[in-house]
C-alpha cells in the first residue's frame, strides 16, 4: 500500500515517540505507585510505634480507659480507620474504628504474639481491604503480653493512584493532540506546501507546459529536488531539440538523396539522348550548309535552308545543355577568386548581351575573398543564371552583384522582367520546367545542381527591379572542406 509522507512521518516517528512517552508514565507511575505505598506503610508503621509504650503500659496495668485513649488519639491523626489491641491469647482486649477485626485477626494476633514478629498485609475485614499491620507489644520485664493491630483502608493507597492515573491519561491524551497538531502544522510550513508546490509544476509539465520550471524553495533536500527536476527538463528540450534537429537534416538529406538519384536518372537519359541526336543533326547542318553554298541567288530555297540549320543549331544548343546537365564536376575542388568567377561569367555572356538592348551591370565580389570547387561548374551555373536574367528581360536591365555571408558568398542576379510565375515557383528548379516558349527549362536546374554538388543552395526572390532575383550561395574556401 502506497502511503503519503503526511502519514508516513505519523506512523514511522510521531506514533512511536507517543509510544515510548506513554510507557514512560506508565512506568513511572508504576514506580510512584510502589514508592508512595511504601510510605504510607511506614506511616502506619509510625503511627503503631508512637502508641505502643501507652497502649503496652495499660494492658498491663489492665486500665482500659487510659488503653482506649490512646487508642482514639490514633484516630485523631486522620490517617486510621482502626485500631485494636489483644493480650497474648490473641482475645480483643479494645478496639476503636470503623472496621471490627473478625476471628480470623484474632488467631492471627495470637499467632503472632506467640513469635513477637512485626507483620503488615492486607486482609478483608467485613468486606472491605484493609492494610493490617501488626505490632507486639512487651511488659516492663520485656515479656509479650499482647498485640497492637492498627488498619486502613486500601482504598486511602489506591484513591490517589486513580486520579494519578486519570490525570496522566487525560494529560497523555492532550498532549498526543497537541503533538499531532504541532507535527502536521509544522509538516504542512516547513514540508507540505513545497511538496505539493513541487508536484503542481510536475502535473504542468505531465499537461504539456514543457516551458514550465519549479521554483527551488523550502528545505535543501525540496530545494535539490526541484533543481534536479528542472535539470531533467531541461536536458529533455535539449534532446527533443537535437533529435527534430536530427530529423530535419535527415529529410533534407533524402530529399537531396532523391533529387540527385532522379537528377542521376534524367542525366543518363539525357546523355543518351544527346548522343544519339549530335550526329545526326551535325549531318542535316552539313548538307544544309553544302545546299546553301550551290543554292542561285537569294530565292526560296537558301531562305529553307537557312531556316533549317537555325533549327539545326537551336537543337544542337539544346543537346548541348543536356550534355552539361547529365555531366557531373570529375575536378577535384580547388580555391579560386570570386573576382575572377564573375568575370570570366560576364566574358561568356558578353556577346549574348551585345547581340541585344539589354543592359548588364556588374559590382564585383570584395578582392580577397575565395571560393573552393570547380571553376569549369561555377562558371557554368553563373552563366546560366544570367542567360536566364537575359531571356527573361531582353529590352530592360540586368543586374550581378555580391553579398558576403557567413562562411560564404551570395552571388546576386536581379532582372526587370515580369517575375516568377507563381504556378511554376515551387517546381521552379526541376528539368525541363520553364514558362519561356524558346526555353529548355535546364539552365535553373543545372545551376541548382552545380549550387548543391559545392555545398550550397539556390533561392529564389523578388528584385528591387520588379522582376526575378536569383541568389547562388557558395561557402568560401576557408569555411568548406576538400569533400
Amino acid at each position: 500500500m502506497i502511503i503519503g509522507l503526511r502519514l508516513a512521518l505519523l506512523g514511522k516517528v510521531v506514533l512511536p515517540l507517543i509510544g515510548v512517552f506513554a510507557l514512560t508514565i506508565y512506568f513511572a507511575l508504576a514506580a510512584l505507585e510502589q514508592a508512595t505505598e511504601q510510605r504510607l506503610q511506614e506511616d502506619i508503621k509510625l503511627v503503631a510505634r508512637a502508641i505502643r509504650l501507652p497502649v503496652s503500659t495499660g494492658l498491663e496495668q489492665g486500665t482500659l480507659d487510659a488503653l482506649e485513649d490512646s487508642l482514639n488519639s490514633v484516630l485523631e491523626i486522620g490517617r486510621v480507620y482502626g485500631a485494636y489491641v489483644f493480650d497474648q491469647n490473641g482475645d480483643q482486649v479494645a478496639a476503636v474504628g470503623s472496621v471490627e477485626p473478625g476471628r480470623r485477626d484474632e488467631r492471627k494476633a495470637a499467632e503472632i504474639a506467640a513469635v513477637g514478629e512485626q507483620i503488615g498485609e492486607y486482609r478483608r475485614i467485613e468486606g472491605r481491604e484493609v492494610y493490617s499491620y501488626f505490632l507486639p507489644l512487651f511488659d516492663t520485664g520485656g515479656r509479650i503480653n499482647g498485640l497492637l493491630q492498627v488498619t486502613r483502608e486500601q482504598s486511602d493507597f489506591t484513591r490517589k493512584f486513580d486520579q494519578l492515573r486519570q490525570q496522566a491519561a487525560l494529560t497523555m491524551f492532550g498532549g498526543t493532540l497537541l503533538v499531532l497538531a504541532i507535527v502536521l502544522l509544522g509538516h504542512d510550513r516547513a514540508i507540505g506546501r513545497h511538496v505539493r508546490a513541487l508536484l503542481g509544476s510536475m502535473h504542468r509539465v505531465e499537461t504539456g507546459d514543457h516551458a514550465h520550471r519549479a521554483y527551488p524553495q523550502g528545505p535543501r533536500e525540496i530545494r535539490t529536488l526541484a533543481c534536479a527536476l528542472n535539470t531533467m527538463l531541461d536536458g529533455i528540450e535539449h534532446n527533443e531539440r537535437e533529435l527534430a534537429e536530427q530529423r530535419q537534416a535527415q529529410a533534407a538529406l533524402t530529399e537531396r538523396l532523391r533529387e540527385t538519384e532522379k537528377m542521376a536518372a534524367l542525366g543518363r537519359m539525357a546523355s543518351g539522348v544527346a548522343h544519339e541526336l549530335g550526329a545526326p543533326l551535325s549531318v542535316i547542318d552539313g548538307r544544309a550548309r553544302q545546299l546553301q553554298k550551290t543554292a542561285d541567288g537569294a530565292g526560296k530555297t537558301r531562305e529553307n535552308l537557312a531556316q533549317i540549320r537555325n533549327q539545326v543549331q537551336r537543337m544542337a544548343g539544346f543537346i548541348r545543355q543536356l550534355l552539361e546537365f547529365a555531366r557531373a564536376s570529375t575536378q577535384t575542388p580547388r580555391a579560386m577568386k570570386a573576382t575572377d568567377l564573375v568575370h570570366s561569367s560576364v566574358q561568356a555572356m558578353r556577346n549574348e548581351y551585345e547581340s541585344t538592348s539589354a543592359r548588364l551591370q556588374v559590382q564585383p565580389p570584395p578582392t580577397g575573398l575565395q571560393l573552393r570547387g570547380d571553376p569549369i561548374r561555377l562558371e557554368q551555373a553563373l552563366t546560366n543564371l544570367l542567360r536566364n536574367a537575359l531571356q527573361a528581360s531582353p529590352d530592360g536591365s540586368v543586374i550581378l552583384h555580391s553579398q558576403p555571408c557567413d562562411q560564404g558568398l551570395a552571388l546576386i542576379v536581379d532582372d526587370s522582367g515580369p517575375g516568377i510565375d507563381p504556378e511554376l515557383a515551387t517546381r521552379l528548379f526541376e528539368p525541363f520546367v520553364t514558362s519561356k516558349a524558346q526555353g529548355t527549362g535546364l539552365g535553373l536546374s543545372i545551376a541548382h545542381s552545380v549550387a548543391l554538388e559545392h555545398a550550397g543552395h539556390l533561392q529564389t526572390d523578388i528584385s528591387p527591379q520588379g522582376g526575378a532575383r536569383f541568389i547562388l550561395w557558395l561557402p568560401s574556401a576557408s569555411g568548406s572542406s576538400d569533400d
